[in-house]
């Protein structure tokens, strides 16, 4: 007789892990508490006045390896490596706008006012990350070696340094001082060998959908709007979850999409737990938070795939000084750095013919710090017009709409202080310092989250995390 799975949460995590196992012949159900399906990998139609229909993710709005990474080995698992149609965010290849001009990565970086010193250092840099070995990577975990640090051994240039921690920043929302430099080193090397970051034709919500479809066309089930209060524990053994309208369900074993925060703080009985475990999940820092536009244009303004803007101000310590501002709420007259993926050059499905549609996210304050809808939402978003507007001087002339996410609405959906990824890839929070998959003295209760995965970036740490846990759930039930 199979063993029934419950999992709670359908983000990249949960669909991956519950794909995964019914791969194996488990008996999986999928819990969501949303109607939507996904976590921050949700895609949603919204209809315009026209009737037009334009396709919009939730949180996330670009994939770092695309088929090349955990998410496709996810899928190659299940035999449904051609499911998902990718499309690679190049041709053009992604650029950096600074100053009335537009800088490709890595060969025109001298256009950021680079003596031949300092250009000499920024390709030796990136020289060194194709070098590097295993060994190396592993000592700098071991010693939490942070990213400023390692950075610091190569270049005392600003423009660079800021430039390196705009990377940083785009793959895991925290500042290079606490950002992990193996975990960089890995995520960046993986980006440079695969050249496959892009986007799933469709909107990102289709990796989700597509894992939970097949669980339920090999007998699974995938229930939405089904949220679980409390994880049922006896004698140290999760035996099974009560659902809001106090429904049970009994379970073999139990997954936790959710979080591993969330889970012990929220889903579970606390007292039967070690306070020193409780002591350490609480001290865990979540990644920061994000603002994201979706501008719809009423014609095509431009064919790059992928712009990364930064501010007239590209100097370490004034971006620092921007960002202390930023934490403090004092709402910026334009966005610093933005990272803007014009999705529909990308996925033409995402905007109605002859419109496009571009996506700009930067950093801002979590609602912990302060951020309110009510009170911030439109000067963010008008910021991150303004940003918008030093590319392209005319595009106010052009929007048709603009529809925000804020920090808060991703918490309202997810939860984890409404932060982009969940718990932060720090230099103290990697390795053997990362969560585990599984609580001290607890049997049959698993986590599967970006919480809990090994390395990535985004939902692609989630994948991994679904990569890492089915060995373990195979060894324990000895399949």
């Amino acid at each position: 007789m199979s063993k029934k799975v419950v999992i709670i949460g359908s983000g990249i995590g949960g669909s991956s892990i519950g794909a995964l196992l019914q791969s194996k012949g488990f008996d999986v159900i999928i819990l969501e508490k949303n109607s939507m399906l996904g976590g921050r990998y949700s895609t949603y139609i919204k209809e315009d006045e026209g009737g037009n229909k334009w396709k919009l993710d939730v949180g996330c709005h670009l994939v770092g390896n695309c088929d090349k990474g955990s998410i496709g080995k996810v899928f190659n698992k299940i035999g449904l490596s051609d499911a998902i149609k990718w499309e690679y965010a190049r041709n053009p290849r992604p650029i950096f706008y600074y100053i009335n001009q537009f800088i490709k990565f890595p060969q025109e970086i001298h256009k950021l006012g680079l003596n031949n010193e300092d250009f000499k250092n920024a390709f030796e840099l990136l020289s060194r990350l194709n070098n590097i070995t295993e060994e190396e990577i592993n000592k700098l975990e071991e010693e939490r070696v942070a990213l400023a640090e390692f950075l610091g051994q190569y270049t005392k240039n600003s423009k660079i340094f800021s430039l390196m921690s705009f990377i940083n920043g785009m793959y895991f929302v925290i500042s290079p001082e606490i950002a992990s430099a193996s975990e960089w080193i890995r995520c960046q090397r993986e980006i440079q060998k695969n050249k496959s970051s892009g986007y799933p034709v469709g909107g990102t919500g289709v990796i989700p959908e597509t894992l939970c479809n097949y669980i339920e066309r090999e007998g699974g089930k995938v229930l939405r709007n089904t949220e679980v209060s409390k994880i049922i524990i006896e004698n140290n053994v999760a035996k099974s979850v009560e659902l809001k309208d106090g429904t049970i369900i009994e379970a073999d074993l139990i997954i936790s999409n959710a979080g591993v925060k969330n889970t012990v703080n929220t889903l579970i009985d606390k007292s039967i737990l070690d306070e020193l475990l409780i002591k350490k999940i609480d001290s865990y820092e979540y990644s920061l938070a994000t603002i994201q536009i979706k501008v719809a244009l009423d014609k095509k303004i431009t064919n790059q795939k992928m712009i990364m803007f930064l501010g007239e101000e590209f100097e370490l310590s004034q971006v620092e000084d921007r960002y202390e501002n930023i934490m403090r709420m004092e709402v910026p007259d334009f966005h610093p750095v933005l990272f803007c993926p014009i999705i529909s050059n990308i996925d033409p499905t995402a905007a109605p013919e002859g419109k496009q549609l571009i996506y700009a996210g930067g950093g801002c304050p979590m609602p912990k710090d302060g951020f309110e809808n009510k009170k911030h939402k439109r000067k963010w978003e008008e910021a991150c017009i303004s940003s918008l507007e030093r590319i392209f001087p005319d595009i106010r002339d052009h929007i048709l709409w603009v529809e925000t996410t804020t920090p808060q609405d991703i918490m309202e959906s997810v939860d984890e202080d409404g932060c982009v990824i969940g718990i932060a890839q720090t230099k103290d929070q990697m390795g053997v310092n990362r969560p585990s998959f599984k609580l001290d003295g607890i049997d049959n209760l698993y986590f599967c989250c970006a919480d809990t995965g090994r390395t990535g970036i985004g939902g692609e740490l989630a994948a991994n995390s679904a990569l890492n846990l089915i060995k373990i759930i195979e060894k324990d039930f000895k399949v």
